[in-house]
């Protein structure tokens, strides 16, 4: 999972420098789509636990 943070926080940094705004809204896309990635693998490792 730290893969994925490294990778939010990569697009973050991105995010703040970009000055276009097209190429921010598909840089937001793809962080939220890390963000989810995150929380799935999350759920993922909980059910595990449970399992």
């Amino acid at each position: 999972m730290d893969n994925i943070d490294e990778k939010i926080r990569i697009k973050q940094m991105e995010m703040s420098i970009e000055e276009n705004p097209e190429r921010k809204a598909e840089l937001h896309k793809q962080m939220t789509k890390l963000q989810l990635q995150k929380e799935i693998a999350v759920i993922r490792k909980k059910i595990e636990q449970l399992g």
